[in-house]
């Protein structure tokens, strides 16, 4: 199976959602925080140079409930940017898009996560040294 696939299900969003806490936690620069928010689906809140970002980790056939878009809506009201990620790919994309650059020489415990970033920043992704 290629590296990284999307999740299909419940139980492979809720999979998705904690490696790419591990993702998270391994690809950014020491300057940037990353929350878990637990709700119905899974939100990770992400704090970077006196700013906030919001990831919503979501399955191929994942939707957001009326109450997470209510959440969004309060989010983006606050300037705080919110994006539904669905892959890997989407979680490095959001986070060039939004200028928070990637952690250079991370020990992976996973190689196909340092075969991704490599991949990534020869795709342009910033990265942090």
């Amino acid at each position: 199976m290629p590296f990284p696939r999307r999740a299909s299900s419940k139980r492979e969003e809720q999979a998705f959602h904690i490696e790419a806490r591990r993702f998270l936690d391994l690809v950014l620069p020491s300057t940037a925080l990353s929350l878990h928010v637990p709700n119905e689906g899974k939100r990770s809140l992400i704090l970077y140079d006196r700013r906030a970002f919001c990831m919503e980790f979501k399955s191929d056939d994942g939707a957001l409930d009326i109450d997470q878009r209510a959440c969004h809506a309060q989010l983006r009201t606050a300037g705080i940017p919110v994006e539904v990620v669905r892959c890997f790919e989407e979680i490095i994309a959001r986070l060039h898009e939004w200028g928070i650059p990637l952690k250079r020489n991370v020990e992976f415990q996973n190689a196909a996560y340092q075969r991704f970033v490599d991949k990534c920043v020869e795709a342009g992704a910033t990265v942090h040294a």
